[in-house]
């Protein structure tokens, strides 16, 4: 194989390996929409759509609501791989001041896939169509 065809496919895997890595999942995009959408929520509306955490605490002078999630993902027969993410909620006088995610977050379809299932309830409960653009009016 002659040099300049060398260069072409080295050329045409990189251009493929950016624009795989540029992609993110529904859920992990709706998972990120869902720290800015949420800000501001007051307290009781937030607790309307979550649902009670699994642990409070009061760090100078700020409450934190603690969220769990956990995900089994079979990835080959005899293999399966546990993922999990906390949602740490700030709230701040009376309302939430952010959301911050650890732990496990997500994967190769995402940098917050497993943290979803935690905001799910707040935005709609489900993943926004990964195809809508397609679809949209």
């Amino acid at each position: 194989m002659n040099r300049a065809v060398q260069v072409m496919h080295l050329s045409v895997v990189a251009l493929l390996l950016v624009a795989a890595g540029g992609c993110t999942s529904p859920k992990s995009e709706a998972a990120v929409e869902a720290r800015t959408r949420l800000a501001g929520m007051p307290v009781e509306d937030f607790l309307l759509c979550m649902g009670p955490p699994a642990t409070k605490k009061k760090e100078s002078g700020i409450d934190f609501l603690i969220y769990h999630s956990t995900t089994a993902i079979t990835t080959r027969p005899t293999k399966t791989k546990i993922s999990a993410c906390t949602a740490n909620v700030a709230i701040r006088n009376g309302k939430v001041a952010a959301i911050n995610y650890v732990g496990d977050t997500g994967d190769r379809a995402g940098p917050y896939e497993n943290c979803f299932e935690i905001v799910a309830n707040c935005m709609g409960g489900q993943a926004p169509d990964p195809l809508y653009f397609l679809t949209a009016p």
